[in-house]
């Protein structure tokens, strides 16, 4: 099992800055930048305690991922030899469509 984000949804819902909780009393903003040519998806992610009104400044990371679409991810698998065998759009294991965020693939080792 691959549980992946899902290239297809990154590319219809791409958004550049995201600001938000991280857990009690800490911020997190993330910048990323997404290329079209190479699905390289980097994320700039940083943690700032809030203290009152006044941010302070915790740690940051940077991930860089390639994203795939599940075609891909398919073709990858076979390559390793694994057969693919579903892919669900969530852990609820609900179908997996276009506009899922998660591509949580399901495969066998083959032979």
């Amino acid at each position: 099992m691959i549980d992946a984000t899902n290239r297809d949804w990154i590319v219809k819902n791409y958004c550049p800055v995201n600001f938000g909780e991280e857990g009690e009393g800490q911020l997190r903003l993330v910048t990323r930048s997404f290329n079209l040519e190479t699905s390289v998806l980097e994320n700039d992610w940083t943690i700032y305690a809030q203290k009152g009104k006044d941010l302070k400044y915790q740690n940051s990371s940077m991930i860089t991922q390639r994203v795939l679409s599940l075609h891909e991810q398919i073709r990858f698998l076979r390559e390793a030899g694994w057969s693919y065998v579903v892919a669900y759009g969530d852990f609820g294991l609900n179908s997996f469509k276009i506009d899922s965020n998660k591509m949580i693939t399901v495969s066998k080792k083959e032979g």
